[in-house]
């Protein structure tokens, strides 16, 4: 979340990919869970709204969120996308798995 806040997305993306690799090998499911919340910040930096808003659905709600900065991504997402497509993206994420979704979000990053 640091290069995102500093506008480093290149080494956003490079760090983000790591920590989910690294998540997803050792089974940490927190750091899964924010390794997405960050994963949907940085694709909704990147433009990807609509990808960004199916990852949000995904983990909508967990606890293991830091919702101080979810929150406003999601706002974000909402605003670009529109209150409909927004909804739309959300429900299509909330089946998914969060192995799926890690395994998307690396090979995405």
């Amino acid at each position: 979340m640091t290069y995102l806040a500093s506008d480093d997305l290149d080494a956003a993306r490079s760090a983000l990919r790591e920590s989910l690799i690294l998540a997803q090998n050792l089974g940490l499911r927190p750091e899964k869970v924010e390794g997405i919340s960050a994963a949907v910040a940085c694709f909704q930096r990147l433009g990807r709204n609509e990808q960004a808003a199916v990852w949000a659905g995904a983990i909508y709600g967990d606890m293991e969120i830091d919702s101080y900065l979810f929150e406003p991504v999601c706002s974000l997402l909402a605003s670009a996308l529109g209150s409909d497509a927004y909804q739309h993206a959300l429900e299509s994420g909330k089946p998914l798995s969060l192995d799926d979704v890690v395994a998307e979000a690396i090979s995405s990053i």
